[in-house]
């Protein structure tokens, strides 16, 4: 079984912000990535934090507060499977 976590947050010109998307309980993270919302957004690094999370360093580049480079949303995403912890079974081999 699969599932995708989203974290999201707005950043203000010249912010820098880490993102963290957690896979559930059970689950291992698969792969994950990082989806800006503006042209002013830009990634730091993004990579598996671990075998449970996708992390990102997301900063917002614009220099001042206007309409066309005001406050953005970044989203980092982790790609989660289930692992099957099921016995093999031995009389089928």
């Amino acid at each position: 079984m699969r599932r995708v976590v989203t974290v999201s947050e707005s950043l203000r010109p010249g912010s820098t912000t880490i993102l963290e998307a957690v896979c559930p309980r059970g689950y291992f993270v698969t792969g994950g990535g990082v989806t800006l919302r503006s042209p002013d957004l830009r990634v730091l690094w993004d990579n598996s934090g671990d075998a449970q999370n996708w992390v990102a360093a997301v900063t917002n580049d614009a220099r001042t507060e206007n309409p066309t480079s005001g406050t953005w949303v970044a989203e980092v995403h982790a790609h989660c499977a289930k692992l099957d912890h099921k016995k093999p079974d031995h009389k089928s081999l």
